[in-house]
C-alpha cells in the first residue's frame, strides 16, 4: 500500500491525529528490531529442520519488505521505491530489474506515477 494511502486513511489510536511517514518508519525500525530476534530463533529451529541460511535470508526479507519471493529481485532497481510501488511492478508481471526496463516509458508512468517513471529512468544504468 502506498505511503500516501496509509497516511490518508490510518491512525495510530482514535485519539491521536493520522499516521505520517515517520510513524511509519518507527513501525518498521521496531519490526526488524524484534525480526533480528526472531531470526535467532529461526536459525536456531531451522538447524534441526535442515533450512539453510539463503532460506531463512529470503524469509526475513520478505517479512521486512512485505513483498513475495519472487518480486525480491525487484529491490536492486537503481532508486529506493515504496512497499506500493515494487508490488505495482510485480502485478503487472515485472519479478526482474530486466522486466521493468522492457516497459515502455507509458507503461511505467501508468504503473509508478510519471515522477517516479522518469526518476527511475533517468538513473537507469546504461
Amino acid at each position: 500500500m502506498p505511503v500516501t494511502e496509509i497516511e490518508d486513511n490510518y491512525t495510530a489510536t482514535p485519539f491521536q491525529g493520522k499516521i505520517g511517514y515517520g510513524d511509519i518508519r518507527k513501525f518498521a525500525d521496531n519490526t526488524r528490531f524484534h525480526l533480528r530476534a526472531a531470526y535467532q530463533i529461526a536459525a536456531v529451529l531451522f538447524v534441526d529442520y535442515g533450512a539453510h541460511g539463503e532460506a531463512i535470508d529470503i524469509l526475513i526479507k520478505r517479512l521486512e519488505q512485505g513483498l513475495p519471493a519472487e518480486a525480491l529481485p525487484l529491490l536492486e532497481l537503481p532508486i529506493l521505491m515504496e512497499r506500493g510501488d515494487y508490488a505495482a511492478l510485480y502485478r503487472n508481471s515485472a519479478k526482474t530489474v530486466t522486466d521493468v526496463w522492457k516497459f515502455s516509458d507509458d507503461q511505467l508512468g501508468e504503473i509508478l506515477g510519471a515522477q517516479k517513471a522518469n526518476r527511475l529512468k533517468a538513473n537507469r544504468p546504461l
